[in-house]
């Protein structure tokens, strides 16, 4: 459980050290971030365990309607930029998605589902989302605009990239 902890946390500290403009502490915090990260990812897929644990139903109401929100966004940029390919996803995406909270909510007893497969892509995302989040922080250097929009497209950049792995073992 304490791992599944630093899991959490870490990317956070991480995310927030970005924000600094030394960049010599961005790059190492997001190394060491990366090394931390496969090395519990490797411990995890080592154990012979099934992790499972259910949210307060106030949070997960909270990540639900999140998750509509963040699809009606997309199914609007669609719509306004006449992506007929976006809009499709979006709206297909929202109906399965609320066709599973609907129908499907008694099926599944718990909010968080790990098992080695997981653990394995876990693994195979922290190893190649962890290459690219450091060659992006260096590409991100190039553009051109203030040293604030980079340090708060960089921490954005994060956050998302971190957590936007742990929310596929959210129901």
């Amino acid at each position: 459980m304490y791992m599944l902890i630093l899991y959490i946390l870490l990317p956070l500290f991480v995310s927030a050290s970005v924000l600094s403009n030394n960049k010599k502490i961005i790059y190492t915090f997001s190394a060491i971030s990366a090394i931390v990260l496969s090395a519990v990812s490797l411990y995890l897929l080592s154990i012979d365990a099934v992790v499972q644990f259910s949210i307060n139903s106030t949070l997960h109401y909270i990540i639900i309607s999140l998750d509509t929100l963040l699809l009606l966004y997309f199914a609007y940029i669609g719509f306004k930029f006449k992506s007929l390919k976006v809009l499709c996803l979006a709206l297909i995406q929202l109906f399965l998605f609320t066709y599973g909270e609907t129908f499907l909510e008694n099926e599944i007893f718990s909010d968080f589902y790990a098992d080695k497969l997981s653990f394995f892509m876990l693994l195979v995302i922290n190893l190649v989302g962890s290459i690219i989040a450091i060659y992006a922080l260096k590409y991100i250097e190039y553009e051109d605009c203030s040293q604030k929009k980079k340090n708060l497209f960089s921490f954005l950049f994060m956050v998302f990239y971190f957590y936007y792995e742990y929310g596929s073992y959210l129901k």
